[in-house]
């Protein structure tokens, strides 16, 4: 509310960079705070009762980016990280599980690799096949939680159709092109979808869906004429 105390106005002010975690209950009208961690991203709902978020941001100078879960009935919050502290500084587009029992995220350091850890810390698995830049990689997980998918993202996608399960092994290693980014499984857990370059040589961007693993894959959009954008899978 302009004016009020405490209120947020860029014509006195510089406006925040971030914020702590809140959470308001519609029925009640209660508002809560969840953590003291600052926070400079969106929060994400992982199930009616768990919420995940990500502290520390390395473009504004900050040495660490660490992993969160928080239980809004208790307000018990846990920093996720290696056990054995063997992961670095920042853990990057981190994707969850369905169930909340693993975290996949790209463990930036002295060197690169991705890692897959249970939400008490244990290693899952931990690759270095494949390797993109900062915040370069998306994954994204299979509804039933058994495979995972990993490609690029914002165009720069060097890799064929990756697909993982849930231990961290690769069940398909496919080259490009297609080059594979932002994949997304289907709701009804049989199709996977992605980006993926032409093999024309020109450059061109079209939605491609796979079968479940990852292979067979057809281009639904190369008859049609512009840009092609994947935004994601409507209904069921």
């Amino acid at each position: 509310i302009p004016g009020e105390a405490g209120a947020c106005d860029p014509s006195t002010q510089v406006p925040s960079t971030g914020g702590n975690l809140f959470v308001l209950d519609f029925a009640s009208g209660d508002v809560r705070q969840l953590s003291d961690q600052w926070i400079t991203e969106p929060p994400r709902w992982l199930n009616n009762s768990m919420i995940t978020f990500a502290s520390g941001d390395p473009a504004l100078g900050d040495p660490e980016r660490t992993l969160w879960m928080v239980n809004t009935a208790t307000g018990e919050s846990r920093n996720i990280r290696a056990a054995d502290s063997s992961d670095g500084p920042f853990r990057l587009s981190e994707a969850w599980s369905p169930d909340g029992s693993i975290v996949f995220y790209q463990n930036a350091g002295t060197k690169t690799s991705l890692i897959g850890l249970s939400a008490s810390g244990a290693l899952v698995g931990q690759t270095e096949e494949l390797s993109f830049p900062r915040f370069g990689m998306a994954a994204a997980w299979s509804p039933d939680g058994r495979r995972l998918a990993v490609g690029g993202t914002n165009n720069q996608c060097p890799y064929g159709v990756h697909v993982l399960d849930s231990s961290m092994t690769i069940l398909t290693r496919g080259s490009a092109p297609p080059s594979m980014c932002d994949p997304a499984f289907s709701p009804d857990n049989q199709w996977l979808a992605f980006a993926g370059v032409s093999t024309r040589g020109d450059g061109r961007v079209d939605v491609r869906v796979a079968n479940i693993n990852g292979t067979g894959a057809v281009s639904l959009t190369s008859g049609l004429r512009g840009s092609i954008s994947f935004r994601g899978w409507v209904g069921g």
